[in-house]
Order: structure tokens, then sequence, then C-alpha cells
């Protein structure tokens, strides 16, 4: 049962979604991921999209196994006592603005000095400089940015907002995680630390690699439903069914097209397939809209099950709950929340040969182990009442 993390310290800035992913990863690698809240209101989303009795749901997803201390970083106190933790931290993340750190006393250049080993992060959505590095954003802003914005949606409709947050995630969350055990691995090496700056419309950039691939080598801006894999292609694409539900076509190779084809009694389309982004392509979305609708979801499913076509059913949430493959991957795990006993949580996605991920474990209440804490890097309890008394903690 090893945990790659265990005994390593990871101090917490951040708030709602890019760091609290990203050190949830760290969190069910075996780290301690210690989350520094102000207090009185914490992070925002223990309030956010309430459906756990007292809790914001997105803050016990993203949350599990942390510890909460409170504190006041505005008070000289407050940041003396951060400074104090981060002695004997590994890690830090923050998220605000750039700048902020540096003013509350706590950046990287002051904490290096007490601890040549400190990895520090800053994730924000800018970066540390540049035009935009003060700007406010959220998710669908750096996508704007990105160019990538511009690219969902329907041929001839407008630009439409992403199921997910992926500037936050695939943009901030995962590279920062990537970031930081690199700079893990290399302070193996060389028994150093150093500063990472991650921006997640930078990230967001490198996870574009082939739409900007196809830009460049046509030198022609695309838009909405225009590109290979955004509606531009039929044999890739979503269509209804004759009951309203919706199947996924990704038949891009000709050998799962012509499966397909011939599955669904059509392979007088077979050879539609290579003309099928220049004259023909109307024609064949056209085809392709009239045969889905000849059959429910369920009876495409059914006649499509276990061959290599590249189509899928396009599932609900409530319908991702039951499904088989999902099941025997373990991917919906339990785990003990205060209030409510056990609560449904995404597991951690990756299976290792010799690394168990921690169990999942409830989220911290507010300032929950503040206390545990501060006595841990040799505050007395008579000093922490004083910092009770004050508005430290």
């Amino acid at each position: 049962m090893a945990q790659v993390l265990v005994g390593m310290r990871v101090l917490d800035l951040t708030r709602l979604l890019p760091g609290p992913f990203c050190t949830q990863m760290l969190s069910d690698l075996g780290a301690e991921v210690i989350k520094i809240e102000a207090p009185g209101e914490g992070d925002y989303s223990r309030t956010l999209h309430t459906a756990i009795r007292g809790y914001g749901s997105t803050f016990v997803m993203l949350n599990r196994n942390k510890k909460s201390i409170t504190l006041n970083l505005k008070q000289q106190a407050g940041a003396e006592i951060f400074r104090r933790l981060a002695g004997s931290a590994d890690v830090v993340i923050e998220s605000f603005r750039p700048g902020v750190v540096d003013r509350l006393g706590i950046g990287y250049k002051n904490l290096k000095r007490d601890n040549r080993k400190l990895i520090y992060c800053s994730l924000t959505g800018f970066g540390q400089d540049g035009p935009y590095a003060q700007r406010a954003g959220h998710d669908i802003n750096y996508l704007s940015y990105s160019g990538i914005g511009s690219l969902t949606g329907p041929h001839g409709g407008p630009p439409v907002p992403l199921g997910i947050q992926a500037a936050d995630i695939a943009g901030g969350s995962l590279m920062a995680a990537f970031a930081v055990m690199a700079a893990l691995y290399q302070r193996s090496q060389t028994g150093r630390g150093q500063y990472i700056d991650v921006s997640m419309l930078d990230g967001l950039l490198a996870v574009g690699q082939t739409l900007f691939g196809e830009y460049f080598s046509t030198g022609k801006a695309p838009g909405p439903g225009t590109m290979r894999l955004s509606g531009g292609y039929p044999v890739y694409g979503i269509y209804e069914t004759r009951d309203g539900k919706h199947f996924a076509l990704g038949a891009l190779e000709p050998k799962f097209w012509e499966t397909f084809c011939k599955k669904a009694g059509r392979p007088d389309l077979i050879l539609l397939h290579q003309s099928a982004r220049d004259q023909d392509s109307e024609k064949l979305e056209k085809e392709l809209k009239a045969l889905f609708k000849k059959k429910t979801r369920a009876e495409w499913s059914a006649l499509l099950e276990g061959e290599d076509a590249c189509a899928s059913p396009v599932l609900t949430l409530d319908e991702v709950m039951d499904d088989p493959h999902l099941k025997h991957r373990g991917m919906f795990v339990t785990g003990p929340h205060p209030e409510e006993g056990e609560v449904t949580q995404v597991a951690f996605p990756i299976k290792f040969s010799d690394i168990t991920p921690e169990k999942p474990g409830p989220a911290p209440k507010l300032g929950q182990h503040t206390e545990e804490i501060l006595l841990s890097v040799g505050y007395s309890k008579k000093e922490i009442e004083g910092f009770k008394k004050d508005g430290v903690i």
C-alpha cells in the first residue's frame, strides 16, 4: 500500500477549482495538504453549489483528505505564522494575482531564505508578467483568449461555453501538478527547490496542439464546427436517434467507417469517406442524420456492440454512474462525511502497479486543524489562544 508522497507537506493558498484539484491529486498520493483559509469565510467553494448538508458540493469533491487552518495573512502575526509553516513545507501553491504574496511578505523570495528546498508554485490565469497579468478571469475568459473558445459550437452558429472547465483543469490543475512533480524530481537530484509560474492561458494553448497544427499548416483561422474534429467531418460527429437521444460516431479511419456502414446496412456510403470533407460533406451529413433517426439509441448500441466502429451512445451523468466499464474501473468511490455518512466521489484516475492512492476521506471543516498544525511547528496553546483573541486565526 505505497503512497509515493507520504511525508510531504503542501501549503495550499488556492480556492475554487484549479488549485484545489491540483492539491487534491497530491493529497490522493499521500501528501499532507494544508488549506490556508481566511477566518470566517474560507474557500468560496464551501458554499458553492450547496448540495450536501452545510457544505458546497464543489468543496466536498475537491478537498478530500486535506487539513484546514484559518489564518489572517493581512495581519503581521498571520504572515509570520505562514512563514514558520513554510519553513517545514515541501511545496507552496498559491493563486493570488501577481504581486499579492510579495506584499503580504510570503512570496518565494522571502520564504526561500529559510527553506532552500521549497518548491513554490504560482497558479494564475495569465501568468506573472505580460499585459494581462493583473486581469481578473475565469475559465470562459481563458478559452476566449486562447482562440479555442471561438471553435466550440455548431457550424454556422455562435460559440458556446464548454461543459467542463477546460482551462482551469487541463490548462491549470494538471499543468501545476505536473510542474510540481518535475520540480520535486529535480530537487531529489540537486537538493534545491525552485519557483514555478503556471498560467492557465499558456497551459490551454499547449492543450490545443492539434488546433494550432491545422491552422499553422493552412494559414486559415477556422470557425465553429468547421475543423476535422469539431463538426467539419461527418464521420466524426454526434447524431440524434429516433427516441430523441444521441449517438457519437468517430469513424475517422476507413476501416472503422467500413465496419459502421456494413453494420448499419449502408455499404453504399463507404466510398463517400474519402471525399466527405469536400464536395460530398453535406450529402453525407444529411444521410447520417436520416440514418441515425431510424433507430433508438438502445438499438444502435445493441447493433454496434463489440464492433470496431468507434461509435458510442452519448450518456447523461446519471447513466455514467451505471456504466459497467466505469464500475469495473472503480471510478466512483464512497468516502466518509461527518454529517452525511458516505459521500460518492470520483476516484483518483490513474492505476499504478506499486502506488495505492489514499481512500477518500472527508473534506475538512473550516479551521478544523488549526491548533494541530500550529502545535506541530512549535506554537504553545497559550500563543494559539492569543492568536484567536486577536483574530489572527
